[in-house]
């Protein structure tokens, strides 16, 4: 009989002790969490054409860059003041290529009309159009060398800048200094000369 108390003992500790595992513990508490932050997503990536790409590359002109440019350029000629520049592959070419051909225009409408000259009393004078037109392209080619030497680089720097505002580059600061002349008020005659200071 012990044996059966026993196991009936036993049947009843084990039972319980399964009843109990089965059951559900408490539930922990719930985790609160900050909502997640979202940053703004980043702005597209700006799509730069090969002609920014090259501006951007070569950024901005020193100032004695362009003054002596524009000097080598006045005295040499033939697109040098552009190579000082560095600009030499936009527009310098163009004039040492220009003054070449038209100095060559001269000097052949020269060599043919001294060939039809010498020794003849009869001169042919279709040789003085190709003169004509050298001297006419050298006299162009060099003004316009000379403006572009002149007014080349700020056009230069106002592209490399206004590409550097539009990539979101820091804006360095910038003064000038300006001598000015002006007629005085009133129609008395004389003047106003000074200095204006830009910051």
């Amino acid at each position: 009989m012990r044996t059966t108390w026993g196991l009936a003992a036993l049947a009843l500790v084990l039972s319980i002790s399964s009843v109990a595992v089965a059951q559900p513990g408490a539930t922990p508490p719930p985790v609160y969490a900050p909502p997640p932050v979202y940053a703004p997503p980043p702005p597209p990536p700006i799509a730069l054409t090969m002609e920014e790409q090259r501006l951007l590359a070569r950024g901005l002109i020193s100032p004695e860059a362009h003054i002596g440019g524009a000097a080598v350029s006045f005295f040499l000629a033939f697109g040098t003041g552009q190579a000082v520049q560095g600009r030499w592959s936009e527009t310098g070419w163009i004039f040492t290529v220009g003054e070449a051909a038209s100095i060559a225009a001269i000097i052949i409408g020269i060599g043919n009309e001294i060939d039809d000259c010498y020794g003849d009393s009869y001169c042919d004078e279709d040789n003085d159009g190709l003169i004509a037109v050298g001297i006419i392209g050298l006299v162009g080619f060099r003004i316009w060398e000379l403006v572009d030497a002149f007014a080349g680089p700020p056009a230069h720097n106002r592209k490399v800048r206004d590409l550097h505002v539009r990539l979101g580059y820091p804006q360095p600061y910038y003064s000038s200094v300006t001598p000015f002349v002006a007629p005085a008020r009133g129609g008395n005659g004389g003047g106003v000369a000074g200095i204006t200071v830009r910051f």
